[in-house]
């Protein structure tokens, strides 16, 4: 990633992490810790942009934390799903089994691969994969399938 990029994305979780403080110093939001929590997550991705000694190990607890939420969220949905009969009409944001699966796959999972691996999972080698030439009549050298 861009140093330029790495500090947008710096200041940005800066200034969400110091507004959720300040939202739950203010009062406006009734659970305090829930509130500490998301600010201090956001803390800390800013300190994991800006410092490069620190942000294998900060991006492993980020994922956990991420990885271990989205595991909470699939348990209770599974466990406890709200029922769409109680609450009327079904909306797309509503929480449910397979909004907490779908958040599972493609936010849980990749978080989970940073949590134990230190590394962003990309697509580079499927990337180079597909870039390169296969061979065969069209490319000359490169002999037979």
């Amino acid at each position: 990633m861009s140093t330029g990029s790495r500090i947008v994305i710096a200041l940005f979780s800066l200034f969400c992490g110091l507004s959720f403080f300040w939202l739950v110093a203010e009062g406006f939001i009734p659970n305090a810790a829930g509130g500490y929590i998301v600010g201090g997550v956001c803390v800390t991705i800013a300190v994991m942009c800006l410092s490069a000694e620190l942000r294998p190990f900060i991006a492993r607890i980020v994922g956990a934390a991420v990885f271990l939420g989205c595991c909470g969220y699939l348990y209770s949905e599974i466990t406890h799903p709200h029922s769409i009969i109680q609450r009327g009409a079904y909306h797309k944001g509503d929480t449910n089994p397979l909004n907490a699966a779908l958040a599972f796959v493609f936010i849980g999972l990749p978080a989970g691969f940073v949590a134990f691996t230190g590394k962003f999972p990309t697509w580079t080698h499927l990337g180079n994969t597909l870039n390169k030439p296969q061979g065969g009549p069209n490319y000359p050298g490169q002999g037979q399938f």
